[in-house]
């Protein structure tokens, strides 16, 4: 089981270091009875618990996120080597009325998505299986996707955890329980992975869903896959207008398309604005080349599957070409000092000018191309700039999806005050998730991503817009739980209620959840620094 000591951890995006005195690596056979691997993976964590050398406990995915869930003085599980998946037949679990052609899979908590993305849609064939929905790029955890909200633009659809039916969380030692809202899984399956009775009971399982690493270790979940199907990829450029975001407000996204040159319903829309001049009638003319174009990614699900599917073109990373330029020791010491120092060696870039290099390297994918869910989504490619990776920037707003003209005009307005920063904003449309800690709560969402440079500049815009959305109660918003917003108690208890009150709230029904899976000195293991802070545990 790969225990040592790593004195010193950092998550991908270096924005949190920790010491590590008790560093756990559990591995799952990776063949053999699925049945007999899913319980082993209970039984490895239950003693991992048990035998622990630090107060608290976190598992790590991808260790993606950029959010204080991942600090405390803990035992830390990696949990990459516990990832099998397993195709369930109907007679073990059936799929929701709504979709008869589908499947349930069980899939392990630490499996990353680009690995359940070619198990589903195998070989591309009748009766292989797609994911209805996930976030951006494939190299999430299962168990984060789900612990954090993680969502794609799904029209009409909720977020990565609304394919989620049933959660198998080890509790304590020895201890796990299988939680569903209604009878799913087969019994025999579930009293050979389980240590207690099943839980079914649909308020406590929303109310646990989005866990944020506090409900137990998610050792397994139970997803619901779609039948395959592929997406036609449609990338174009469009100056938006007032009358764009009124119709996108209005949720009118076969207009939208057909203003766009495709008069048809999307099944997902992304589009990355420049928060310089977002739209007509929002901010300064741009001196030079008028008004940016916005990005624009419709997919547009194809009714015969069968047809050709190409691969997706993912630029080649620079990084290799830059690393044989620094290779060596004095390459690698400037690599080093860049890295430490990139936040200001990226402030000294015009702020202004990352929109242009963006847009200028979004022409060269214009048009069409088909591909499954998996192809479309895949892997997340660093930027480098003279072998330095360019630090990533990462917050994320929902808001109700009628409120975003009102939002976006605040959110530039203060983006544009002191010169901005090295950012873009996208937005991203999604129905209510299912979760009570689901952070797109609002029926009809919209998600509204500051993504660029992590520079000073970079995070000073988005104090300047939190403190401009937090001026104006009238239009209710909430942040990502695994990017980089500013939590706070009071921010917590505006959004989702006081955990400590009795009387019905978001948060109330997460903390009931969490009492009753998990006994004090459970709780008190998975509290990380982010969850005591914000008054969660």
């Amino acid at each position: 089981m790969g225990n040592r000591v790593m004195p010193r951890w950092q998550n991908k995006q270096r924005t949190i270091t920790r010491d590590i005195a008790d560093w756990r690596a559990p591995r799952v056979a990776s063949e053999g009875d699925p049945v007999a691997r899913f319980a082993a993976m209970g039984r490895i964590y239950g003693e991992i618990l048990g035998s622990r050398r630090a107060p608290g406990v976190l598992t790590l995915g991808s260790a993606w996120s950029f959010s204080r869930l991942l600090s405390g003085d803990a035992t830390t599980i990696a949990t990459d080597g516990m990832d099998p998946i397993w195709r369930l037949p109907h007679d073990l679990a059936l799929p929701s009325p709504e979709n008869p052609d589908g499947a349930m899979v069980l899939v392990g908590g630490g499996a990353r998505l680009g690995a359940l993305n070619a198990f589903l849609e195998g070989d591309h064939r009748p009766g292989d299986l797609s994911l209805r929905t996930s976030g951006s790029h494939d190299g999430q955890s299962v168990a984060g996707m789900i612990g954090t909200g993680s969502h794609g633009s799904t029209l009409g659809f909720g977020a990565f955890q609304n394919q989620i039916k049933g959660l198998h969380l080890v509790t304590g030692p020895g201890r796990s329980v299988w939680l569903e809202p209604y009878p799913i899984l087969d019994p025999a399956i579930i009293a050979a992975i389980s240590t207690e009775p099943p839980i079914r009971d649909a308020a406590l399982f929303d109310g646990a869903l989005v866990h944020l690493g506090g409900m137990g270790i998610v050792s397994a979940a139970l997803l619901e896959a779609a039948p395959f199907f592929l997406i036609d990829v449609v990338k174009t450029m469009k100056r938006l207008t007032a009358a764009d975001i009124a119709m996108l407000a209005k949720g009118d996204f076969r207009g939208f398309a057909a203003s766009c040159g495709r008069d048809e319903m999307p099944y997902h829309l992304e589009i990355v604005l420049d928060p310089y001049a977002p739209f007509e009638g929002e901010g300064p003319e741009p001196r030079r080349g008028g008004r940016h174009e916005a990005m624009i990614t419709f997919h547009f699900r194809v009714p015969d599957w069968d047809m050709p599917v190409r691969g997706m073109i993912v630029p080649a990373s620079q990084r290799r070409e830059f690393d044989r330029i620094y290779d060596g020791p004095l390459g690698r010491m400037i690599i080093r000092v860049g890295r430490r120092f990139a936040g200001d060696l990226f402030n000294l870039i015009p702020p202004q000018t990352l929109y242009p290099i963006l847009s200028t390297d979004f022409r060269r994918y214009l048009g069409q191309m088909r591909l499954s869910w998996g192809r479309a989504t895949g892997p997340y490619v660093p930027r480098t700039f003279g072998g330095i990776e360019v630090p990533l920037h990462n917050d994320s707003f929902a808001f109700a999806r009628s409120d975003l003209e009102t939002a976006l005009r605040r959110m530039t307005g203060a983006f544009r005050a002191r010169g901005g920063g090295h950012l873009v904003m996208t937005l991203r449309f999604v129905s209510q998730a299912a979760g009570a800690m689901a952070f797109t709560r609002f029926p009809e969402t919209v998600v509204v991503n500051c993504d660029g440079v992590r520079t000073t500049r970079s995070q000073a815009a988005v104090r300047r817009i939190l403190a401009a959305l937090e001026r104006d109660p009238a239009i209710p918003f909430s942040q990502h739980w695994g990017k980089m917003g500013e939590f706070t108690q009071g921010r917590l208890r505006r959004e989702y209620g006081d955990p400590g009150d009795p009387r019905p709230s978001r948060a109330r029904r997460w903390r009931e959840a969490r009492e009753t899976l998990l006994d004090p000195a459970m709780r008190a293991a998975f509290a990380s620094d982010g969850l005591r802070e914000w008054g969660l545990a």
